[in-house]
């Protein structure tokens, strides 16, 4: 059973968030956010990549073309790694803060299997 937070807004209905770990946000990163429009946290993340991704061309071309070069992929692939589970750490609070920007008010906390069975859930205790 999953704790997920309800949040309604008077013309967009009900919305449901996850609290924890975002396993699509781990796994889909950028694509998640996109889809969530997310467009904050999504610039900062892409700006990280791109640093990242600049610096290790830089080592790769200039300082340790011939004798640390694997070592260098693996080290920016430990960094990457890290990113992306501080992005499924720090996703759905992410989301709940972008739905509290746009008018949405936490109404309910519910335990359920899913967020769709939440709002039911909700929704039935409501009525």
């Amino acid at each position: 059973m999953k704790y997920f937070r309800i949040h309604e807004h008077p013309e967009h209905g009900l919305e449901a968030v996850k609290d924890g770990f975002s396993w699509p946000a781990l796994f889909f990163g950028i694509f998640w956010m996109l889809y969530k429009q997310l467009w904050y946290p999504l610039m900062y993340l892409l700006a990280a990549g791109a640093g990242l991704l600049l610096l290790e061309g830089v080592l790769v071309a200039t300082i340790v073309p011939f004798y640390y070069h694997d070592l260098v992929f693996m080290i920016f692939g430990a960094i990457s790694l890290a990113i992306a589970i501080w992005v499924g750490t720090q996703a759905n609070q992410w989301y709940a803060g972008k739905l509290r920007f746009i008018g949405y008010k936490e109404v309910s906390q519910q335990i359920s299997g899913s967020p769709e069975l939440a709002i039911s859930q909700y929704q039935a205790a409501k009525s």
